[in-house]
């Protein structure tokens, strides 16, 4: 006895021709068999059985490279901008305004337009001062956590380019657009033109919220996405045109926003607020030590995280002024740099020469110290002069004698008797730290003088500079 099997319109089911037994083959839901031979192309409706996983609440398949390998990421962190503070990073950004102009704050972020101006020609542009590579199969991903308020003839673009001023056309880039005509547009730039635009998600949107945008660039294509709590909004992708000699007619590129009005009088006031901003490589293995990366971010210990301003005691052409040395109190609240003092006779008390407090939210971890010492004023009378030099870090206050602190020694100087106006110390302190000294925020690192033997010389003064290598995170 056999038994026919049908599908539910009749038609017959027949088994394997090569095992006379019935099989199960996977389809996709336009009925294309989802299996696929190595290097198949797959049709726009089809795709391969899904492996892949979780990533901010959303499903995404795994990636591969060309030749089939699963891409780890390895993520290089360009840029990262968490908008800290009331002052805009100008270690990080340059800034271009006419009519308008910007503010910033640390619950609303980067405030463009912050004066509410309605006028037509007006603009404010960030514009990154590092540019980024863009490598072939490497992504280069710029996300702008960000609030628009768009209004008719105003135009506010996010993501990576270089834009003139008030100039509607970027020559190459990749951004999210929200036009003068009140549409939010996804665009790829090439050679001085707009090569490919996506579909408008205006209605998606809305001006009292805040928004991730994405923009991820690669070789082949660029890909947008729109999240909000977790969840995509829009993703669309644009591809490279085929007859385009590479994504963008440059190797690097910056990453922007900006906010501008054309010709026409606004009926109100556009703005943009941007409250944090990180640029990022994928899949590129460059093994940077973590001090590089951070560095390479902006956080280098030469500027401060939040007021972006210097922060060794260097002014330009100016010799520094002479510290009052005090045991309870700084003589230069700086990171390092020049220094100058008069010489004074040997005992055996602590200085706080240098003392310098890490800003909020950071944390700073010094890495080594370099001093050099040279005699000024007056040669070295009666008695040789002594410097003896320690770091400390984590400390409470600048005051030596209350605080809580961590010291570290560093080593001795020495002038002898005659030593000449200019002769400079016997050496240069130069200490390492093979493990960093962190100090946290709000706390006080900086460098102690002790002079166990010298003489109060009239007009001698000892100067030098004082290095303090390091990173904020």
């Amino acid at each position: 006895m056999a038994v026919q099997l049908q599908g539910q319109n009749g038609t017959p089911i027949y088994g394997d021709a090569g095992s006379n037994a019935e099989r199960v083959v996977l389809y996709d839901s336009s009925g294309n068999p989802i299996s696929q031979l190595p290097n198949a192309v797959i049709g726009s409706t089809q795709k391969v059985l899904p492996v892949g996983g979780s990533s901010e609440g959303n499903y995404n398949d795994l990636r591969l490279d060309r030749m089939g390998n699963i891409r780890a990421g390895f993520d290089n962190l360009w840029l990262r901008d968490g908008v800290d503070g009331t002052s805009l990073n100008t270690s990080a950004w340059s800034t271009f305004t006419s009519v308008m102009t910007y503010g910033q704050s640390a619950t609303t972020g980067i405030f463009f337009n912050s004066t509410a101006v309605a006028s037509p020609g007006g603009y404010v542009n960030i514009i990154s001062n590092k540019q980024f590579p863009l490598f072939p199969q490497a992504p280069l991903r710029a996300r702008f956590r960000a609030r628009a308020v768009p209004v008719a003839t105003a135009v506010i673009e996010m993501g990576f380019g270089s834009p003139s001023f008030s100039t509607a056309q970027i020559t190459n880039g990749a951004c999210w657009r929200f036009t003068a005509s009140g549409t939010c547009v996804p665009v790829v730039q090439y050679a001085g033109s707009d090569v490919t635009q996506g579909t408008d998600i205006s209605g998606l949107l809305s001006s009292s919220n805040y928004y991730t945008f994405e923009v991820v660039v690669t070789d082949q294509e660029a890909i947008f996405t729109v999240y909000s709590q977790g969840l995509i909004i829009s993703s669309q992708t644009l591809t490279v045109p085929a007859s385009q000699a590479r994504t963008w007619g440059v190797s690097h590129i910056p990453a922007f926003a900006r906010l501008y009005t054309g010709a026409t009088t606004p009926t109100s006031a556009a703005a943009l607020y941007v409250s944090e901003i990180m640029v990022e490589s994928f899949d590129l293995a460059t093994n940077r030590p973590w001090n590089h990366t951070l560095a390479g971010t902006g956080l280098g210990g030469e500027v401060n995280p939040t007021t972006f301003a210097q922060t060794a005691n260097m002014v330009n052409s100016a010799a520094p002024s002479n510290a009052t040395l005090s045991n309870t109190a700084a003589g230069y609240t700086n990171l390092g740099g020049l220094f100058s003092f008069a010489a004074i006779a040997g005992a055996a008390i602590d200085f706080n020469l240098f003392s310098f407090t890490v800003p909020a939210p950071y944390s700073f971890l010094l890495t080594g110290v370099h001093i050099t010492a040279y005699n000024t004023g007056a040669a070295v009378a009666t008695t040789p002069t002594l410097l003896h030099w320690a770091a400390y870090s984590q400390a409470s206050s600048a005051n030596l004698s209350s605080a809580t602190i961590n010291r570290i020694l560093l080593g001795s100087q020495y002038f002898p008797i005659g030593a000449a106006v200019g002769q400079c110390a016997d050496k240069d302190i130069e200490v390492p730290f093979e493990t960093p000294l962190r100090t946290d925020a709000s706390k006080f690192v900086g460098v102690i003088l002790r002079m166990p033997v010298g003489t109060a010389t009239a007009s001698q003064v000892i100067q030098g500079s004082v290095t303090l290598r390091g990173y904020f995170e």
